[in-house]
């Protein structure tokens, strides 16, 4: 059986002949035969298109690489659909394996595994397990700068614009019928042409809105608007870091290294001398119910808590009248708080005393306590600090202090001195002037949620500049 055999049609005989003038070479170049058999050259198919057109080995080829180059975007889609129907299902009904998925997909993303940083894998698919699913049409708006926020995205598919606009007009209220996408109907929007200046594109696997789950003082520093149909995983902050104050807990640990590196006031420094300071740390302990310190007692250690929960107050002297109600209050170790524990004679006499703590802060994990004394060198505690759960802290001493922030003038260590005496000055502010009020109105009641409202409106400006610096 004779091979199947390709003639060159007469379009390409010119080429050919071009190259020799001899009529009897045109004639055989218009035979020229190429076994099938055989694959074709580059060389030849660029000679002869025809060639490559006609050639079945050529076209399995392209078929080939077209499959293969169309493989990693099927997978991806794949990948979709599956992380898609996993969030569909309420947290609690997820099994292990679409968690295991899910956090895979998750971890896949450079953007979004830093949410992880720091927490043991049991944790962070439990976060997983927390996440939500959210879907918004084209020109759905996913947020308005300004606002404050909540939530952690990040872009299963579709893609969204973000717009900035550096002198935001007032906003107006919408008909909620032209606004169908927005879950929220009574509240406040902006105009399309309010959103101000183009800035750039987020698509699929990007993330937005880190900023919200850390600090919950945070506004939206954008208009984010979707340019079609988009899907989101979404983390709420209260899931975040009820599931963060897990991985600080007693049961699952950070190193101290690690520890070091997510307080603020250790931002930027080397990993190396972040060890050694390590390591001229002692790992302390406290039951619930004891003190870390008494006021008057000896200042000579500076707290970082490492888990749990610490409240700090000073003891004051209330008088009563005869109804039982608070007439007047004074500092315990003043002399108007002497005079009236040893009684002042006649009406005064027979008035009725008692002690009291006078709330002041609440510190948590992650949070320094007993920096004031050290930082501005005074001999003695002014505060008591109560253990209101069992705490884990690292202890600085004054000596190790005293040659971390006085005998370096390395750029990093001067912020960082800089940052904490800050800090101490607007914890110092507030301790003032919440004694102050205590005077002024024994009868006010201020309980401790509202204390820490107070101070976190003085500590505030601190954890911004904290999240502007990072930015």
């Amino acid at each position: 059986m004779q091979p199947l055999r390709v003639i060159l049609p007469a379009a390409d005989k010119g080429k050919v002949s071009d190259n020799n003038n001899n009529n009897h070479k045109d004639a055989s170049a218009s035979k020229f035969i190429l076994p099938v058999e055989k694959p074709p050259t580059p060389a030849a198919m660029k000679r002869f298109p025809t060639l490559r057109r006609s050639s079945f080995i050529c076209q399995l080829h392209d078929q080939l690489q077209v499959h293969q180059d169309a493989e990693p975007q099927r997978q991806q889609q794949k990948e979709v659909k599956e992380i898609y129907r996993i969030l569909q299902r309420a947290p609690d009904t997820r099994e292990a394996n679409d968690i295991d998925t899910l956090y895979e997909w998750v971890l896949k993303n450079g953007s979004t595994n830093k949410i992880f940083q720091g927490a043991q894998e049991i944790i962070c698919k439990t976060i997983c397990r927390e996440m939500t699913l959210l879907e918004l049409p084209t020109k759905g708006v996913v947020c308005y700068q300004g606002d404050y926020g909540d939530t952690f995205f990040v872009i299963i598919s579709g893609s969204v614009s973000l717009f900035i606009n550096p002198n935001p007009k007032p906003k107006v209220i919408l008909d909620e019928d032209n606004n169908p996408t927005l879950a929220d109907d009574d509240e406040v929007k902006l105009l399309p042409d309010q959103y101000g200046t183009f800035i750039k594109h987020i698509t699929d696997g990007g993330t937005f809105g880190e900023l919200a789950v850390m600090d919950p003082t945070a506004r939206r520093s954008c208009t984010i608007v979707c340019d079609e149909p988009t899907t989101f995983i979404c983390l709420k902050r209260g899931s975040y870091q009820r599931l963060i104050r897990i991985t600080n807990s007693s049961q699952l640990d950070f190193t101290q290294i690690e520890f070091l590196e997510t307080i603020y006031f250790f931002d930027g420094w080397p990993h190396g001398e972040l060890t050694r300071l390590s390591n001229r740390l002692r790992q302390v302990h406290y039951p619930v119910d004891s003190y870390l310190t008494r006021i008057g007692a000896d200042a000579n250690v500076v707290f970082f808590i490492y888990a749990g929960l610490v409240q700090e107050t000073v003891p004051m002297i209330q008088q009563l009248n005869e109804n039982g109600s608070v007439q007047r209050s004074a500092e315990l170790e003043s002399n108007l708080a002497k005079r009236a524990m040893h009684g002042l004679g006649g009406k005064r006499s027979s008035q009725q005393k008692r002690r009291t703590e006078l709330e002041l802060s609440l510190y948590q994990d992650h949070d320094i306590c007993g920096e004031y004394p050290i930082l501005f060198n005074k001999s003695s505690c002014s505060t008591d600090l109560l253990a209101l759960t069992d705490v884990k802290a690292l202890v600085m001493d004054r000596e190790t202090w005293k040659d971390l922030f006085y005998m370096h003038a390395l750029d990093h260590i001067r912020a960082s001195f800089n940052k904490l005496r800050k800090l101490a000055e607007a914890r110092e502010n507030w301790r003032k002037t919440r004694v102050k009020l205590a005077l002024a109105n024994p009868g006010l009641i201020l309980t401790m949620m509202a204390s820490a409202c107070v101070v976190g409106a003085e500590t505030r400006t601190i954890r911004l500049e904290m999240h502007a610096a990072r930015r």
